[in-house]
Parts: structure tokens; C-alpha cells; sequence
């Protein structure tokens, strides 16, 4: 738990038995640490991809904004539409590509800190935002959170995001209002 770490200035207080994962945005982190390191060396148009993390820097060889589809999370030959956006990270965290089944429960590797366990109605979460870091983080959080604590985070803190969630077995997808103006299919 949180609560039994306390941070100071220069120095961290935990119980030997807590650890920090960072993994939750180490891939976005180094997405944006490549990004930056082609910019320095003067590449402004390149599509980064580090599993469901991306960043689409300038255009592609056609001079157009860059296409990301966005995977269905049900079939993988579909998709649930695509984006058409430049310097932007687009962000992607579901549990349709690592899981396991047990006892006909599916087992996700995003998992609740509250509970200890993964959990959510959730199946994709997909944040666009400056950087891929930031994100990663929120994707996490708002697969956690759940569709409805999610989106009204999304809205209230005005990021651009779109969830795929589970009612009844039946799929249910919601966007905040702007995502839709990066959607073109």
C-alpha cells in the first residue's frame, strides 16, 4: 500500500517487504527517451512502436499525419477505428494479449493495488497525449479505475481517451468528446 511509504526530499521510508514497479510506464518512458534522441539528432518524422505504446512524430513518407489503428480487443483481424494524428503519443492498455485462464477466470497482467488482483470491466483503454509516459501511466490507472470512474476522470481532467468495456458479455465503447475529432474510421 501507498500509505505505508513516506517520501522526504532526499531520502525514501518503506517496509523491506515493499517494492516499486515502475513498469506500469517504463515503456512509455522509453518510448519518449527515443523520441527525444531522433529529434536531437534532427528527425522530426518517425512512428515509434514499443507494443501498444506509440508515438507518431511529423508525417509519414506520404506527408500525411500517421494512421494508428486501434486493435479490436476481440478479434485481432479487426479493428475499432483509426486515429490520424502527428506528434502525439497514442497509448493502448488492455487484457486481450497477456493473460492466462484458470478456472475459466481470465487473469490480466493490469492489476488493482487496492485489492491485489487484476479486475476491471474494462477490455481496451486507448489515451492520446503529448507524452507516451503520461499515457501509459493514465491507460493503466483508467483500466483499473473501471468505465465509469475512468471516463469521468478523463472528462474531468480533459484528456482525450476511448474505452472498450464489458456489459452483460456484450462489448460497450465510450470517448471523451474530442477523441472522435483524431478518429477517422
Amino acid at each position: 500500500g501507498y500509505n505505508k511509504v513516506q517520501v522526504y526530499q532526499e531520502r525514501i521510508e518503506k517496509p523491506i517487504n515493499v517494492k516499486f514497479d515502475l513498469s506500469g510506464t517504463a515503456k512509455g518512458g522509453i518510448v519518449d527517451f527515443i523520441r527525444d534522441f531522433l529529434k536531437e539528432k534532427g528527425y522530426n518524422n518517425f512512428l515509434i512502436n514499443a507494443g501498444g505504446d506509440i508515438f507518431a512524430s511529423g508525417t509519414n513518407l506520404k506527408s500525411n499525419k500517421w494512421k494508428i489503428a486501434i486493435q479490436d480487443p476481440i478479434d485481432k483481424n479487426k479493428y475499432s477505428g483509426v486515429i490520424e494524428k502527428r506528434d502525439t503519443a497514442i497509448v493502448t492498455s488492455g487484457d486481450y494479449e497477456r493473460f492466462f485462464m484458470k478456472n475459466g477466470i481470465k487473469y490480466c497482467h493490469l492489476f488493482n493495488p487496492k485489492t491485489g488482483y487484476p479486475g476491471s470491466d474494462i477490455t481496451s483503454v486507448t489515451i492520446l497525449a503529448k507524452s507516451t509516459a503520461y499515457a501509459d501511466a493514465i491507460a493503466t490507472a483508467i483500466f483499473v479505475m473501471g468505465s465509469k470512474k475512468g471516463y469521468n476522470f478523463l472528462i474531468k481532467n480533459q484528456i482525450d481517451g476511448y474505452i472498450i468495456f464489458k456489459v452483460n458479455d456484450q462489448m460497450e465503447s465510450i470517448n471523451t468528446p474530442k477523441f472522435w475529432d483524431w478518429l477517422i474510421q
